[in-house]
């Protein structure tokens, strides 16, 4: 084999040969030993774990009648979605990256008149979903419509 090494970044040319013997064929040599494991083997998942999650927000969302936004930072532990469910409602879903998102759900005027009594419907369900397909913990929280106040009298001068 020959190399030429000075010539500093112009072309230069790799050569070699290789000799095979044809009456005389390889043999196979015995393959290592197995490792010897101390204590359980833990299987890998074959597929990606959706994230975890964690929602900054009260366990009481107000939500305003005149905006409809629902609104939460949620960290999370790696990429994928999150799937949002009100009730019975699915809201959607957004996605999620690896830290801090602002998430924001506008709602639909027919759960409005829902929302204002308690009842099951007021319930917030946010699951991670991995961009597998695989779903993740849930978390929950409340939902109450907030009523936007009624503005005062003008004074007439």
């Amino acid at each position: 084999m020959r190399i030429s090494l000075g010539l500093d970044g112009r072309v230069f040319t790799l050569s070699g040969s290789l000799t095979v013997f044809k009456t005389k064929p390889a043999t196979a040599s015995e393959p290592p030993p197995g490792v010897h494991v101390i204590g359980p083997v833990v299987t890998a998942p074959t597929s990606d774990p959706a994230p975890l999650l964690q929602v900054y927000a009260p366990e009481l969302l107000r939500v305003s009648a005149k905006t409809r936004l629902l609104r939460l930072a949620v960290f999370s532990s790696g990429d994928g979605k999150l799937q949002a469910l009100l009730g019975s409602t699915n809201l959607g879903t957004a996605s999620l990256r690896s830290g801090n998102n602002d998430i924001r759900f506008v709602l639909p005027r027919q759960l409005f008149s829902a929302l204002r009594t308690k009842s099951v419907s007021n319930i917030l369900q946010l699951t991670s979903v991995a961009p597998g397909g695989s779903k993740g913990a849930t978390v929950t929280r409340r939902v109450l419509v907030q009523t936007p106040k009624k503005p005062k009298p003008k004074r007439r001068r």
